[in-house]
Formats: structure tokens, C-alpha cells, sequence
């Protein structure tokens, strides 16, 4: 009865500070601009790992190892692609086109997306960063791990940026695996063609090898370790020949995927533009608003009869409290003028 009598005499308390929560949370809620979100989801390519485990494979039989990690068949690597600054910030940077829906006339907005979120900074570099974040904060990516698709959605306040961004961020991927695809494929034809060279010439001395053999030595029928030297000598000659012929076909395929634009994913899910706007949420969070406003005014009013029956019995002690919490505004106070005053005359100086 003692704690239930605590909360009725501060009922006023109790029960206003939920209310009041719960007001300012709906409120606000209601004043934000709606957001609207536009998904997207894709798939790795299974041609690019095959083919360009050809390529390893035929260097492999010459002892050579060429890395495949970087084709991006893992969605986690996607994951990781999409969440990395550099393509946030190309994102950034690129140009869109919107309705402007307040104008009567249907003008166009045209920007970068540090000029459409309104980015505020004292440098071109510091708003840039600052968009970069706030990207980072209205996109979300995963991965579903029985299919190994990956999502992917952007929430802005417009329903055609959204769209436009989720794209571009599609492109910005598709770019980054196509340009690493074409440098390891003019990696591999550097490397392949240096090793043509050394086998046509190593095949040539062989062959040139088991013709001076055959001159010198006519008639070998009798002799079998002529016979056995001039099959050695024609089985050099034959795996130069296999040699050069693979070098060939690994030449001619690393040409193929230096020029090679096809995409490297395989879009599941192309962005649509969203029908509604995201929920609010408004009944969630007048609840959780409730609960929690409920929660500290009984917390409120527990410390208020906590402080009544200190100050009953030691009231020297509540004294000396009154007294420290009036010299901590006091102080509190006067750093707050004195910070007041240097920036306003640094303000002063600086014009």
C-alpha cells in the first residue's frame, strides 16, 4: 500500500508524462515527410565463375596460379560491395531526376543526392561524407542463404529517387564486376601470351631437335635405340604441340573477356516504383511511448517520495543537496553565458 499510495499521490505525474510522450512521439511522427522504399534483388552469374575457371584451369597445368576470388560468387561479397564507401560515394555523386510535385507547371529537380537530402556542411567534402552516411543509413542489403539472392532497398521521400537510386546502385555493382572481370582477363592474356612466346619457341627447338635426328640417321628400322630415341624425341615435339595449342585457346578466350560487357549479375527483382508510402507505425510507437512514459513517472514518483522522507529525516542533508544543486545551475549557467560570449565575438572577428 505504501508504493501504491507513492504513485496516487503523484498521479498527476503518472499519468500526464505518458500522455505528454505519447503526444510529442505521435506528433513528430505525423510532421516527418512520409519515406517511400523501392527493393531490388539479384543473383550472381554462374557463367563468369565457370569461364574464368577455364582459364585457371589451363594455367594450373603449367603450374601457375591465377585468382579467382574477386569474381564475386559469394552474396556475402555482394553484401559487402554495396555497403563499401566507394560505391555509396559514386552513388552519391551521380545525377537524378525528379518531378517536383509543388509545382503546378511539373518542373523538373535535378541533382546529386548531397543537393536532394539537403546536406548541410562547411566543406563540399564534410557534406559529401555526411551524404555518404545518410545513404548508408536509408539502404539496407542482405542475403537470403538458401538461395543466395541478394536484396537490396533504398528509403528516401520520393518515390522516384528511391527507384533511381536502388538502379544506379544495381549499375554501380554491374560496373565494378565487369571492370574487375576485364583486368583479370587482360592480366590473364599478358600472361598467357608471354607464355605462348616461350612455348612456340621451346616447341621450335624440338621439332628442329628431332628433324636434325631424322637427317643424321636414315634408316633406324634396325636399331631399336635409334628407334626408342626418335620416339622420345616425337613425344617432346607432341606435348609442345598440346602445349601451344592451349596457350592458343587461353589467348584467344582471355581476349574475348577483356572485351566482354555482358553483366556480370543477374537481376531477380528490377526496382518498381512503390504504390504506397512506408508505414508510420503510429500505433507501435504510441504504445511503446505509453509504456515507457508509465514506466518514468512511477520511477519519477518513487525519487519524489524518496527525496520527501530524506529531507524528513535529515533535513541538514537536503539542505546542503539544495544548496549544490542551486551552485551546479548557477555554474551551469555561467559557462553556458561564457561560451555565449566567445562565439559571439568569434562570430565578430570573423566579419
Amino acid at each position: 500500500l505504501r508504493l501504491v499510495n507513492a504513485v496516487l499521490r503523484h498521479r498527476r505525474i503518472v499519468i500526464g508524462l505518458p500522455i505528454l510522450l505519447a503526444t510529442i512521439v505521435c506528433s513528430f511522427t505525423l510532421l516527418r515527410s512520409r519515406t517511400w522504399t523501392a527493393s531490388a534483388s539479384f543473383s550472381p552469374s554462374e557463367s563468369q565463375a565457370a569461364q574464368m575457371g577455364q582459364l585457371a584451369g589451363i594455367a594450373a597445368q603449367f603450374g601457375f596460379s591465377i585468382p579467382i576470388a574477386a569474381s564475386g560468387e559469394s552474396p556475402e561479397f555482394y553484401v559487402g560491395l554495396l555497403r563499401s564507401g566507394e560505391i555509396r560515394r559514386s552513388a552519391v555523386r551521380s545525377t537524378y531526376r525528379l518531378v517536383d510535385e509543388t509545382d503546378p507547371d511539373t518542373t523538373w529537380i535535378t541533382g546529386d543526392l548531397v543537393e536532394l537530402f539537403d546536406v548541410r556542411g562547411r566543406s563540399e567534402a564534410g557534406r559529401l561524407d555526411g551524404a555518404v552516411e545518410q545513404l548508408g543509413r536509408r539502404m539496407s542489403v542482405g542475403t537470403s542463404p538458401e538461395t543466395g539472392v541478394v536484396r537490396l532497398s533504398v528509403q528516401t521521400r520520393w518515390p522516384e529517387l528511391s527507384v533511381q537510386v536502388a538502379g544506379r546502385l544495381l549499375e554501380l555493382v554491374n560496373e565494378f564486376n565487369l571492370q574487375t572481370r576485364q583486368s583479370q582477363a587482360n592480366a590473364e592474356r599478358e600472361f598467357v601470351t608471354q607464355r605462348l612466346t616461350e612455348a612456340r619457341a621451346e616447341l621450335a627447338v624440338a621439332e628442329e631437335t628431332l628433324q636434325g635426328f631424322l637427317q643424321s640417321n636414315r634408316r633406324i628400322e634396325n636399331s631399336p635405340q635409334l628407334g626408342f630415341e626418335r620416339d622420345r624425341l616425337q613425344r617432346v615435339v607432341t606435348l609442345r604441340q598440346e602445349v601451344v595449342i592451349s596457350l592458343a585457346q587461353a589467348l584467344e578466350q582471355a581476349k574475348i573477356e577483356e572485351v566482354r560487357n555482358t553483366p556480370v549479375i543477374t537481376i531477380v527483382e528490377q526496382p518498381y516504383l512503390p504504390a504506397k508510402p512506408d508505414r508510420r507505425r503510429l500505433i507501435m510507437k504510441g504504445l511503446v511511448s505509453l509504456a515507457l512514459g508509465l514506466f518514468l513517472g512511477i520511477v519519477a514518483a518513487f525519487a519524489m517520495e524518496f527525496m520527501a522522507a530524506s529531507r524528513d529525516r535529515d533535513p541538514e542533508q537536503y539542505a546542503e543537496f539544495r544548496q549544490l544543486t542551486a551552485d551546479t545551475k548557477r555554474d551551469a549557467r555561467d559557462l553556458w553565458s561564457g561560451f555565449r560570449r566567445r562565439r559571439t565575438s568569434g562570430r565578430g572577428r570573423a566579419e
